[in-house]
């Protein structure tokens, strides 16, 4: 019988026979920041933010190689807000909405998929998963996180 089928006092008797004791560990859990991420966890962070720096240099490089320069020097193009990678180090601004969306659809184009290969995208869930290894890694490294309202 499933999990979900079972009686809740079923539940927890299957609980406590995993050594499950409910509210134990709650003064620890509620501490934040406590433990730093596992070694896995942080490659892929610094996978996704590869990623971004990647992106904000081939903006870069195509608003120079277009000329798309105005009269004061400032591009014509709309370039995100974004810093270039050299400078992504502690206290960098943080990115607003826009910014964070078009670099999340130009990872989504360059995803692909390995669930549904007809399909030849990555899931919601692949990419809500690397979504939280950019904000986290970039969280990390310029000490600015993403606005909760922008995630």
């Amino acid at each position: 019988m499933s999990p979900k089928d079972l009686p809740s006092d079923e539940l927890w008797k299957k609980a406590a026979a995993k050594d499950y004791k409910h509210g134990v560990h709650r003064a620890e859990d509620r501490q934040r920041k406590k433990q730093p991420c596992g070694p896995r966890t942080r490659y892929d962070q610094d996978c996704a933010l590869k990623y971004y720096e990647k992106w904000i240099v081939s903006i870069e490089n195509d608003r120079l190689n277009a000329g798309d320069l105005s009269t004061d020097g400032k591009s014509a193009v709309n370039v995100p807000d974004a810093i270039s990678p050299t400078s992504l180090q502690e206290g960098s601004p943080p990115l607003n909405i826009a910014t964070i969306k078009d670099f999340l659809r130009f990872k989504a184009s360059i995803s692909e998929g390995r669930i549904d290969e007809e399909l030849e995208r990555a899931t919601a869930d692949s990419l809500n998963a690397f979504a939280e290894w950019f904000f986290a890694s970039f969280a990390r490294v310029t000490g600015n996180s993403i606005a909760k309202e922008d995630i």
